[in-house]
């Protein structure tokens, strides 16, 4: 994976603990009243984030095994005519 990918990643992962941690805080404190449906936004980015990595990893299988090829086809050419 890219390490601009991980990187993007790791923040939307972040991001979505610590808006998870303020809107509990924000329940705990009774500064918002609770409603099961609030539940479903957290988990469904959750879910949307992790289904978004693996069908990038299932996108470039076929790719990483024609790198491999590539790779070892143009290691073994030689320079003689």
């Amino acid at each position: 994976m890219h390490g601009f990918v991980k990187t993007s990643m790791t923040f939307y992962f972040w991001f979505l603990g610590i808006s998870c941690v303020a809107m509990l805080i924000s329940n705990i404190a009774g500064r918002t009243v609770f409603q099961a449906p609030m539940l479903l936004v957290p988990v469904g980015m959750a879910v949307w984030g992790a289904a978004l990595v693996k069908f990038g990893q299932w996108l470039g299988k076929s790719e990483e095994k024609a790198i491999v090829e590539f790779l070892k086809h143009t290691c073994e050419a030689s320079d003689v005519p």
